[in-house]
């Protein structure tokens, strides 16, 4: 039960720090931003807060491993 109320509490706290830094991205934008670009701001945060997260989560691909995956492909 604790277990639950916990992910809970944290989920609705990351929605909330996630929610505010969505607003402040949108408050930096012209005030004359069309529709288009309001929705690439909000998807360039969404693609940000997804890359942190598999960054914490271990989920990404070493520099070295970059240079060797590039070297097997020009060949």
């Amino acid at each position: 039960m604790f277990l639950i109320l916990a992910t809970f509490l944290t989920s609705a706290i990351l929605y909330k720090i996630l929610f505010e830094m969505l607003i402040e991205s949108i408050k930096k934008l012209p005030n004359d931003a069309n529709y288009d670009e309001i929705m690439e701001s909000i998807y360039v945060q969404q693609m940000i807060t997804k890359g942190i997260e598999q960054l914490d989560k271990g989920e990404f691909i070493s520099h070295d491993d970059v240079k060797e995956r590039f070297r097997e492909w020009l060949k």
